[in-house]
């Protein structure tokens, strides 16, 4: 039989045919790819949002200890007291609310840890993520940390950081007397730190 002669749909390579196949995916296949696609994703998102919620807290701890480096340089540098304060507008300070809502550095010229019109900035910190809580548990006040010339801090305390429906995410830096901060997953006294 000559190849030739023989008709086909397919086109003529060389001296012979070929046929041509399509093939795709049945319905059948198609629904267990995306079923198989859907459970990975569905592992895969919760890791995606704890890398986002990590990384959102790493920032916002490096945010606050840049401050207080900030307030402790200039408190030693200037020779005048330095007070950081939680501030929700930016410009004075707060008495209610959290530190995610935002703190100022300034420097404190008349003594009385409050913002005058005349006292300069040195730095204003944004409200942090929705997500993220912090809150200062110090003595003698979580309004505010003071810095005196010599670099000591007038406050202790620990500065917490969690994450909303997440305690297990919680971070702490811990601030001495000395002015100098540890980072930690504990409370100062080993206990699990609190998020309520």
């Amino acid at each position: 039989m000559d190849v030739t002669a023989k008709k086909s749909h397919g086109r003529r390579i060389g001296h012979g045919y070929f046929q041509r196949n399509y093939q795709g995916l049945t319905l059948i296949e198609l629904l267990i790819t995306l079923a198989v696609l859907a459970i990975t994703i569905s592992f895969g998102v919760p890791k995606i949002s704890t890398i986002a919620h990590s990384n959102r807290l790493a920032a916002a701890s490096n945010s606050l200890s840049g401050s207080l480096a900030l307030a402790r340089s200039q408190a030693i540098t200037r020779n005048q007291k330095v007070i950081m304060c939680k501030s929700a507008d930016g410009y004075s300070c707060t008495k209610k609310g959290g530190w995610e809502q935002g703190w100022i550095v300034f420097i404190d010229e008349n003594g009385n840890k409050l913002r005058e019109k005349e006292e300069n900035l040195i730095r204003i910190q944004a409200a942090l993520p929705n997500e993220i809580q912090l809150k200062l548990s110090a003595y003698p006040s979580a309004r505010f940390v003071t810095y005196v010339a010599s670099g000591f801090a007038k406050t202790n305390g620990t500065f917490t950081f969690c994450v909303k429906n997440q305690p297990q995410m919680a971070r702490a830096l811990i601030l001495s007397k000395v002015g100098r901060l540890r980072k930690s997953s504990t409370e100062r006294d080993g206990s699990p730190l609190d998020c309520s």
